[in-house]
């Protein structure tokens, strides 16, 4: 059985914001199992800006779910130079067998304040559902379906790559969130299919 922890201060990261962190010490704990033939692992990382906790298996069959949470975005937001206000509670699971792997990702978004039209589009109850299967170079979406306050979209098919087969589906309940003089609704149904040099879109506009 073998724990583990540390402590680290005043950690400076690269980018535009590298104090990010600094303020505030970043701890991390966990647990390892070397006595059972899957070697479970738990493991927490706590900060006032990011906490994730986590377990999995990191024996013949490796895998996992991280739990995240992002209590305020405006901080990280600002790392990629973006103004958004809210929080985000996201579930991942992975799983790796064969050659194949497969991540599951689910959780809620809440984006109450910043740039617009994001806040009218997500609004403080933002859900995502997303399972993605990576085999070598292809990667499939099983599905994906985000629902927002104005903004429902999903999606199913092979990820542009090699040999592209997307279907998506659009629907966008107010479109005043966009522009203030603007009213009414927005559908599109489509695919996208081809190889990444000659890809083809087809959608249904309403």
């Amino acid at each position: 059985n073998l724990d583990f922890s540390a402590v680290f201060y005043g950690i400076e990261i690269p980018g535009p914001k590298p104090a990010l962190l600094r303020d505030s010490p970043l701890r991390i704990d966990g647990n390892l199992r070397l006595d059972e033939n899957d070697r479970p692992i738990h493991f927490a990382i706590h900060h006032p800006l990011i906490n994730v906790e986590g377990s999995g298996t990191t024996g013949d069959k490796v895998g996992g779910r991280i739990n995240l949470k992002l209590p305020d975005l405006k901080p990280i937001a600002s790392v990629a130079d973006l103004d958004l206000r809210g929080s985000t509670d996201l579930n991942l699971r992975a799983a790796s067998e064969g050659g194949i792997i497969k991540l599951d990702l689910t959780g809620g978004l809440a984006v109450t304040g910043g740039m617009a039209p994001v806040p009218g589009l997500v609004g403080d109850r933002g859900k995502i559902d997303l399972s993605l299967v990576i085999r070598g170079e292809e990667m499939t979406l099983s599905h994906l379906r985000f629902n927002g306050r104005t903004l429902d979209l999903s999606a199913d098919g092979r990820i542009p790559g090699k040999d592209s087969d997307l279907r998506f589906d659009v629907a966008l309940s107010d479109l005043s969130v966009l522009a203030p003089r603007f009213s009414g609704y927005l559908n599109a149904q489509g695919k996208v299919q081809g190889k990444p040099d000659n890809l083809a879109l087809s959608t249904d506009l309403n």
